[in-house]
């Protein structure tokens, strides 16, 4: 998955062999720099944190909105009483 910015920015990491021997290994599997490797890795990572936090919101939403149905069941029944 590419990047969505064309600008990028220069960062210095350290890391521990095992893991650099994991990115070397990918990126050369892939064919692509380690550099967009470790791009498309951390941008896959963004990308479920998001979904995650979208999916807690929901969540909390249908609980709001579970609730307010409720409450509202006996004002609704006075307004539109059943046939």
């Amino acid at each position: 998955m590419p990047a969505k910015t064309t600008q990028k920015e220069r960062l210095t990491f350290t890391l521990s062999p095992n893991v650099v021997g994991w990115i070397v290994s990918k990126a050369r599997e892939k064919k692509i720099s380690r550099s967009e490797l470790i791009d498309q890795v951390l941008d896959r990572y963004l990308q479920q944190e998001r979904q995650k936090k979208m999916e807690e919101g929901y969540k909390a939403l249908g609980t709001v909105l579970r609730n307010t149905a409720q409450a509202s069941l006996p004002l609704q029944k006075k307004a539109v009483p059943d046939y």
